[in-house]
């Protein structure tokens, strides 16, 4: 099978990084995930309910969201690699991971709730085709619950990821995005992402070139190495001449 090189992003959200529509949609998945929010608060149940269809309904907004979420970050992130300098799809890309941490910390309290469940809730509730396709994902947020904080610690490490560990990656994607490697071939200049380079690399066969490859890469990097250094060890001042 083979695949184009370029995706064809209009078919997504006419307009790229200014398009209405995806403006649209952030403020449609926005509403979806406060919607979300009041069913989860409303749904309170107790030993002696077997009353599931507010988690079925959690389930199948959480299957939305999720999957407008994917979109719209593909979308967001597709834009922001293919032109680094487009400050509007890195806005969109912030937007996108702003409404995710606010899901997440939905999620988190669905899944407590989904914890809480009896045993005999538990075993109710698999009964029913809708929960028992699903019945090993909800297993595991049982198992995995042994390992979490409380609620309130654990959304404020969600909320605390956005600028912690999410703000780093965005810092590094940006900081690869920038790098532009050059090979020149038949006397004509490419100029290669790292990405790119990369894969280029690891497809060579001749193992000759491969090693040109290679040099050329090491270079490259270390171009980006003061850059590097302040950013991943502040307490480094390394002067920028």
């Amino acid at each position: 099978m083979n695949y184009k090189d370029n995706w064809d992003m209009e078919s997504v959200f006419p307009g790229g990084s200014e398009s209405s529509a995806f403006q649209n949609r952030l403020v449609e998945v926005s509403d979806s995930i406060t919607e979300f929010s009041k069913t989860l608060g409303e749904w309170n149940f107790d030993e002696s309910s077997n009353d599931f269809a507010p988690l079925k309904s959690l389930l199948e907004q959480y299957e939305e969201i999720s999957n407008a979420l994917g979109e719209m970050g593909s979308f967001s992130n597709g834009l922001a690699s293919a032109n680094i300098t487009d400050q509007k799809a890195l806005k969109n890309t912030n937007a996108v991971a702003n409404l995710r941490k606010d899901f997440s910390s939905e999620i988190i309290i669905l899944n407590k709730k989904i914890s809480a469940l009896t045993e005999d809730q538990f075993n109710t509730l698999l009964e029913d085709d809708f929960f028992n396709a699903m019945r090993f994902p909800l297993k595991e947020i049982r198992k995995n619950e042994a390992d979490l904080l409380s609620t309130e610690e654990e959304t404020i490490i969600n909320s605390l990821s956005l600028d912690g560990l999410h703000g780093w990656g965005n810092m590094y994607n940006q900081l690869v995005a920038s790098i532009q490697i050059p090979v020149t071939e038949d006397g004509e200049t490419k100029y290669y992402s790292a990405g790119q380079f990369e894969n280029k690399m690891g497809s060579e066969e001749n193992p000759e070139k491969r090693e040109e490859l290679l040099k050329i890469w090491e270079e490259e990097w270390n171009k980006k190495s003061r850059f590097i250094c302040y950013y991943v060890k502040p307490s480094i001042r390394v002067p920028f001449k």
